[in-house]
């Protein structure tokens, strides 16, 4: 009949327009999907750039204090580089794997430096997925305090050790950082320190409401607790 016809019509049309919307939507994704690998590429790009501009003047530097500041600078960029690379890649881009994180970052610091392969960096990370807004903290704090025992802690140590444990205990992140090397002077508390670095590693405690301990025994070593939830 003409109204059955009718009813047929609509469907064919309406089917018609579900697809078109959906082709639309399609197209929209594919191009929100090369806008973001495009954004994602040159980020990249410019952040390799900086970080080797940097590299090649920490290469020119005749004074080594110099050369460990402009390679400390490195990085901090290194830092944020490796958490962005692992987000972008990751199916969820809110949160990583902290071991996979850690050792990527230890790994990237370690090759800035020449004398990398005299130190042996003991990994004991245990795998948990853990938020930009841990991790971003937890990188720079990592990165200040190996790259100190790098430069400072090994003067007249033949066997060179640091180690780095991870753990969750009851909702709470335990970040320990380790060195067999000469140890911290007692004149100089990192707590209160004016060195850059070391205020960094404050503002981050602070930032995460964490708490930071050292012991002073055959080398240093460094506690830091905060919450998961912080």
């Amino acid at each position: 009949s003409r109204g059955l016809g009718d009813v047929y019509k609509r469907q064919i049309e309406d089917i018609s327009t579900l697809k078109e919307k959906e082709n639309i939507i399609s197209k929209l994704l594919q191009e929100k999907e090369y806008l973001l690998k495009e954004v994602h590429h040159r980020i990249k790009n410019n952040m390799g750039s900086v970080m080797g501009l940097l590299k090649l003047q920490a290469s020119r530097a005749k004074d080594q204090s110099i050369k460990n500041e402009i390679l400390a600078a490195k990085n901090r960029i290194q830092m944020n580089l490796v958490l962005y690379d692992r987000l972008y890649r990751s199916e969820n881009f809110s949160a990583l794997s902290a071991r996979d994180y850690i050792h990527s970052l230890t790994n990237e610091i370690m090759k800035s430096y020449d004398f990398d392969n005299e130190i042996v960096v003991d990994l004991k990370i245990e795998d948990y997925m853990l938020e930009y807004k841990i991790l971003f903290p937890l990188g720079i704090i990592l990165n200040e305090i190996l790259t100190n025992a790098i430069k400072y802690a090994f003067t007249g140590i033949d066997e060179k050790i640091i180690t780095i444990l991870l753990n969750v205990i009851n909702d709470y992140i335990i970040l320990i950082i380790k060195d067999n090397g000469v140890g911290i002077p007692e004149t100089i508390d990192p707590q209160v320190s004016t060195g850059f670095g070391l205020q960094l590693v404050n503002m981050m405690i602070q930032q995460i409401n964490g708490s930071m301990k050292i012991i002073r025994e055959k080398g240093t070593e460094y506690h830091f607790q905060f919450n998961i939830d912080s």
